[in-house]
């Protein structure tokens, strides 16, 4: 009887695990002091504002923005430690000489950041919901968002630094050129764009609509430099049909952040069948 190929070792998962507490512990410590922390000290008081409940609302929505720039950071953090076996050559023929397949070795350590960070995003969301509920002003609806949001940026700067682990192999290179990639698109362009300016009659060193296509390309100076525009459903609702959202509308980077998903795991993926010694 043939066995069943394996693409999860569970030693592999429990090592990293016990390696990188510490980095989800002080993630998870940090989320529970900003967001619950700041719905504690709210004012939950009907006279204060138009709409109470449309305020909350946009204040949790106002961390979408804060939970996608720290995804950057936390998915080097994460890929630098889960993978840094690679970074040393008897680390690397260690795991190498492990009875278990490239695959396994890929998706135990990378299911290591993934959940952890989703278990401490979802605790933080179900703790922010459980805070407006007590209150008498549920926020189910912007709970959820940060919580999406948060994952799939993560998911994206997570999956991009792993590929670089994976193809780099180097300690020190790999969050350099983590941190150049991330920004080369926007760089390149008001680069190129203040230095016509200078020498072309007429061309403006103002912002084009150009500029929308190439900080798409490097996201995490789009999110920094526009951030979420957010509005409560109550707000929305004002808006008439056919309004243009605003450019950095919640709605709106739903796809941008989902579609990029598929294609940096499937790039992760490749370069850990590849790159890994030969066992």
């Amino acid at each position: 009887m043939t066995s069943k190929t394996s693409y999860f070792d569970a030693a592999i998962f429990k090592r990293s695990l016990r390696k990188t507490m510490p980095l989800w512990i002080c993630y998870l410590v940090f989320w529970l002091f900003i967001l619950p922390g700041d719905l504690i000290s709210f004012v939950y008081q009907p006279e204060y504002y138009d709409s109470l409940s449309g305020r909350l609302c946009e204040r949790i929505l106002n961390f979408c923005t804060v939970g996608s720039i720290l995804s950057a950071l936390i998915g080097l953090l994460a890929a630098w430690l889960l993978f840094s076996w690679l970074f040393r050559a008897n680390a690397s023929y260690f795991y190498a000489s492990l009875p278990v397949r490239r695959e396994a070795l890929f998706v135990s350590n990378f299911a290591v950041g993934f959940l952890m960070v989703m278990l401490g995003n979802l605790l933080t969301a179900l703790t922010a919901y459980c805070i407006t509920l007590l209150h008498g002003y549920p926020q189910f609806y912007a709970c959820t968002c940060f919580f999406g949001t948060s994952m799939l940026a993560f998911t994206g700067f997570y999956g991009f630094a792993v590929l670089l682990a994976m193809i780099i192999g180097q300690a020190a290179a790999m969050p350099a050129v983590y941190v150049i990639l991330n920004f080369t698109s926007s760089v390149i362009y008001y680069a190129v764009q203040y230095l016509l300016s200078d020498f072309v009659y007429g061309m403006s060193g103002r912002t084009s609509p150009a500029a929308t296509f190439f900080y798409q390309l490097s996201p995490i100076s789009y999110i920094m430099t526009y951030g979420f525009s957010v509005f409560s459903p109550q707000t929305a609702s004002k808006i008439s049909p056919g309004t243009a959202f605003p450019a950095g509308a919640i709605s709106h980077h739903w796809p941008s952040l989902a579609s990029s998903l598929p294609r940096l795991l499937f790039l992760s993926s490749a370069a850990a069948k590849w790159s890994a010694p030969e066992m």
